[in-house]
């Protein structure tokens, strides 16, 4: 399976929204680029991308790695994702780091693949958690390491990658309940450090998994099964799902820019993936708690979750707002 052609398919729409804020060149790319003139689109990014802007340097990457527009090189969509991956681009990092684990225009180096892939999934990206999963779990660049595959798993779960949990139910099949657990503190931790804290757990959290153990001995195999599958329902939400709780709220939104919309609701269900443009508004009822990502987070003049005015501030980086609302 060609997991990179698979990756630019699915990133592709997010890149593109996202890059309305940089420029009205990329603005040109993208209508050029969705009409089919591969050329013309390359030809709006490639002075952009040599200006230093990481969007469009991505953008350039995926040209040159599809063979659209130009003819397809993957040496020079390595150039490109390298340099859009030196400047903090998720998307970049991870297809840079698929390009050194594929060995495509670069020599093969694990190890080198798995740096970018930690990068891109302490930002969130859920592609890079799975595949960090995976390099873990088959001991590639990386000493082969159940708890941490498990953990990057669970992750991945949380951040809405569609196969990733039934890897991690696979992977526990084998683990021991001592394993398990510790993974699932490491997965609790790694989340509320916003993944400042994913390393292998301490020896604090070693004793709390061998308490579980022995408190697991005294527990009948149905109640065990029980409350595992609870631990991973509450891990895989975030920890905002521990009591099987959800709420219904309003979710109102207004736009003065064009600027693109992603929300996932409390069951990780996609409710919207859209463009909205100026004048246009968004009145839904939502199941809390909900993710959202603004690509052009200036184009929202008024957002309210409950009746509460919300401040995308603390919560922008580069005109794109990444925030859960919870009740």
């Amino acid at each position: 399976m060609n997991i990179k052609k698979i990756n630019t398919g699915l990133t592709l729409p997010l890149l593109l929204a996202s890059g309305l804020a940089v420029s009205a060149d990329i603005n040109k790319g993208l209508e050029a680029y969705n009409s089919g003139d591969y050329k013309a689109a390359i030809t709006e990014w490639i002075p952009l991308a040599e200006q230093g802007i990481a969007v469009a340097q991505y953008n350039v990457g995926i040209m040159y790695d599809t063979g659209k527009g130009v003819p397809e090189n993957d040496k020079t969509a390595v150039k490109w994702y390298s340099l859009a991956a030196a400047l903090g681009n998720d998307l970049a990092q991870f297809n840079l780091g698929l390009m050194y684990d594929r060995g495509e225009g670069v020599e093969e180096n694990d190890k080198t693949a798995v740096k970018w892939y930690v990068k891109a999934a302490k930002q969130e990206s859920a592609k890079a958690q799975n595949q960090l999963g995976l390099m873990y779990s088959q001991g590639k660049g990386v000493s082969r390491d159940s708890t941490q595959a498990y953990m990057w798993y669970n992750l991945a779960s949380y951040n809405g990658h569609e196969t990733s949990s039934e890897s991690k139910r696979t992977l526990a099949s084998s683990m021991t309940p001592a394993n398990i657990s510790k993974a699932q503190d490491m997965s609790s931790r790694c989340l509320e450090s916003g993944y400042k804290d994913c390393d292998v757990s301490t020896n604090n959290n070693e004793k709390s998994s061998e308490n579980k153990v022995t408190l697991a001995k005294n527990t009948t195999a149905a109640d065990i099964s029980k409350a595992h599958d609870m631990s991973s329902h509450c891990s895989e939400s975030g920890y905002k799902k521990c009591e099987g709780s959800m709420i219904e709220v309003l979710l109102t939104m207004e736009f003065d820019k064009d600027c693109w919309v992603e929300i996932k609701d409390g069951y990780g269900k996609m409710v919207l993936s859209d463009l909205y443009s100026a004048g246009m508004n968004i009145e839904q009822v939502v199941t809390a708690p909900i993710k959202v990502i603004l690509g052009r987070s200036s184009g929202v003049t008024k957002i309210m979750f409950d009746g509460q005015a919300i401040d995308l501030e603390p919560y922008t980086s580069r005109d794109i707002a990444r925030l859960t609302l919870s009740k």
